[in-house]
């Protein structure tokens, strides 16, 4: 659903810190985001934000909340590709398309809202953003390489043959990620499964083999490294 509050610009301190707006002042944000036409709307969970496989000229920022990234096969089964949280982007596959579509249907995991930003202005004529454009694409293509190596190191560990390195490298990734022994993940233990591509059940009962072994300990979304992740592949 879209938002009436686009004008009111109290979003501006929440996107600043964004790798899309990496050296932009206030100033050249408002003035990148009027040019791109730039809508505000509010999402919840579950909600669709955008449809794989479909035409776009928008690329997404997350202002709050967060959202899903999926693929969808012809069985209909999803496969969970990543999850985008705040300050992310999302749908900038867009821009290596030459039909200019997304592969990834979009959802709403934690209700919040986020930017829909028009990307005519920088894939075609510059018009008035000559002096901006450059910056913003520059950007967008910093945002395209992290999400490549995203893509690449989620292949790598789902390409493992052992659920429980699977588990171990997914653990490991936040523990680096929020550099704590504590953290919570934005997965439902369904979604995890998705995520990583193992049957919910055997995952499952691999963590509570881990917490058993006093590698681990967790309720519901929220894990404790109670000892190296090394020691659980051992």
């Amino acid at each position: 659903m879209f938002d009436s509050g686009i004008e009111d610009r109290a979003w501006l301190p929440d996107v600043m810190g964004s790798e899309l707006f990496a050296g932009f002042t206030v100033e050249e944000i408002t003035m990148v985001t009027e040019c791109l036409g730039a809508r505000l709307i509010s999402f919840d969970h579950g909600q669709v934000l955008m449809r794989g496989n479909s035409q776009t000229n928008v690329v997404g920022l997350v202002i709050d909340g967060s959202v899903f990234a999926s693929t969808i096969d012809g069985k209909g089964v999803r496969n969970l590709v990543s999850a985008v949280e705040a300050q992310d982007v999302f749908a900038e596959d867009m821009l290596a398309h030459e039909l200019h579509h997304t592969e990834n249907t979009v959802t709403g995991a934690i209700p919040g809202r986020a930017l829909f930003l028009g990307m005519d202005k920088i894939v075609r004529a510059p018009g008035p953003l000559c002096h901006l454009r450059s910056r913003v694409v520059e950007n967008l293509f910093r945002v395209m390489s992290t999400k490549n190596r995203m893509l690449h190191e989620k292949l790598s560990m789902v390409s493992r043959k052992s659920l429980r390195e699977r588990i171990v490298l997914f653990l490991g990734d936040q523990q680096e990620r929020t550099a704590s022994s504590q953290f919570t993940v934005i997965f439902s233990r369904a979604e995890l499964a998705d995520y990583l591509n193992v049957d919910r059940t055997a995952l499952s009962r691999e963590l509570m083999r881990m917490k058993h072994e006093g590698l681990i300990d967790f309720y519901r979304n929220s894990f404790s490294i109670k000892l190296p992740l090394t020691a659980a592949t051992m």
